[in-house]
């Protein structure tokens, strides 16, 4: 992703007075689908813009393992990385790298990737359910997929009240193609 539009898009939100912060981090994992064999692990963070939360997940693959010279160079970067729990990269499997020589980072999202997924989520307020599940192929006559469909549907109500109508549509814009 453009490191220009993550600077951009902070500098909006704060040209807007917007509070942005992430308050928490944790590694869990999700058994809600009973189709699949194992649980998917996950990083969730929960992000405050005006006061409105939300909820915001990223998969084990954003983190890094590095050394202690590459987690350097990454940050001399302006990369941002957070020490992953050892408790739960066992728990996940991934122990086989020397944890000696590796520690494995959790890689710290941008405001930009942020917004950009809430501001995706939000345009499930524009569709009804059967044409939002038709575009992103999924079954309309799914309550797994009209649970998704109503949890982007609050996210878009939400974003609505922390931000207004021509600050959103300045984002949007911004990240168009992000």
């Amino acid at each position: 992703m453009s490191t220009e539009i993550d600077q951009a898009v902070a500098k909006l939100l704060m040209s807007y007075d917007v509070f942005a912060v992430t308050l928490t981090q944790e590694n869990t994992y999700d058994l809600e689908d009973q189709e699949s064999e194992r649980p998917w692990w996950f990083d969730r963070w929960t992000v405050v813009l005006n006061g409105y939360a939300f909820e915001y997940k990223t998969g084990l693959g954003h983190r890094s393992k590095f050394t202690s010279a590459q987690y350097k160079k990454q940050r001399a970067l302006g990369k941002t990385f957070l020490r992953a729990n050892v408790a739960s990269v066992r728990l996940t499997g991934h122990e086989s790298y020397d944890s000696y020589r590796y520690i494995e980072y959790i890689a710290v999202p941008t405001l930009a990737s942020i917004l950009n997924c809430i501001i995706l989520d939000s345009s499930a307020l524009d569709e009804n359910f059967q044409n939002w599940a038709d575009e992103c192929g999924m079954s309309g006559d799914s309550i797994k997929a009209l649970n998704i469909y109503n949890l982007c549907c609050d996210n878009g109500r939400r974003l609505r009240k922390a931000l207004s109508s021509s600050q959103l549509k300045q984002a949007t814009e911004l990240l168009e193609g992000y």
